[in-house]
């Protein structure tokens, strides 16, 4: 394992990862959901107090959680990087029984959905070049015409993606041309509502 993953850094999530990328994501999506608390039944008079309490409460336990949430994304954006440049996840040759390298492209693409997921939820933040990384991921394999009704579920739904970046992520964060660009190769069209209007015409 020493040699897949040089220093074994993060080796437990890594090893979780290579066994079942989207499983172990799927469980991580479950520990981040935030839970809500029920107010407790309280006279008027310690009502006001307690419910200060509560939001006090509630929002350390949300800090803490995005905390968390911000740690596991800056993870997986290192384990990407780090593997990326060792391999490019397909297997060595057409052998059905040749061994395939994590990650794969599927893998990748698992990562870089739950990485944008909670990016556009504003629970984290990437570098603009982790950004530009996942725009790309999101406006391809969707250059042509939709001919499936599940490749055209999938293209609405990233599209719904790449709005929800578009609306947290500061300006100064992405190239809005560069952005205009990728978007109108996707048919992503609904994107352009958010760029600027100097930029589109």
């Amino acid at each position: 394992v020493s040699s897949v993953l040089p220093g074994g850094e993060y080796i437990n999530l890594y090893l979780l990862l290579d066994l079942d990328t989207e499983a172990t994501l799927d469980v991580l999506r479950c520990a981040f959901v935030e839970d809500e608390i029920s107010k407790p039944d309280l006279s008027s008079h310690d009502s006001a107090n307690a419910n200060m309490e509560l939001q006090d409460g509630n929002n350390l336990m949300a800090q803490n959680q995005n905390s968390m949430v911000q740690n596991t994304v800056d993870t997986l954006i290192h384990i990407i990087s780090k593997e990326s440049s060792q391999t490019d996840g397909s297997p060595s040759n057409d052998d059905p029984g040749s061994v395939v390298v994590w990650p794969s492209k599927k893998d990748i693409d698992h990562l870089f959905e739950f990485i944008a997921y909670y990016v556009a939820c504003g629970r984290a933040t990437v570098s603009k070049s982790v950004l530009s990384q996942i725009l790309e991921y999101l406006t391809s394999d969707n250059n042509f015409p939709p001919c499936v009704s599940g490749d055209s579920i999938t293209s609405k739904r990233r599209e719904k993606q790449v709005l929800g970046l578009l609306e947290v992520v500061p300006e100064t964060d992405w190239d809005s041309s560069y952005v205009l660009q990728l978007c109108e190769k996707a048919r992503f069209y609904q994107v352009y509502l958010p760029i600027p209007y100097d930029v589109v015409s």
